[in-house]
């Protein structure tokens, strides 16, 4: 079960690297499970990410409040 910090950012945009993969993915964290997250990615285009295959991922913060965007 994801832990309350990581369910607390469901809604934000994010940034993410995958393993093995050039570039860097921006989307909506829309769900965090035990061993993947749901990201938005584009328009209408929802994905299921294994956690393994993420090199990094990074809440995108909003530049006035340091909130999540």
């Amino acid at each position: 079960m994801p832990d309350q910090f990581a369910s607390a950012y469901i809604g934000s945009r994010v940034s993410f690297v995958l393993v093995n993969e050039a570039g860097q993915w921006h989307g909506t964290l829309l769900d965090v499970g035990d061993q993947w997250v749901k990201v938005l990615v584009g328009k209408g285009k929802t994905t299921l990410i294994p956690i393994s295959n993420i090199r990094s991922l990074s809440i995108e913060i909003d530049g006035g409040n340091g909130e999540p965007a």
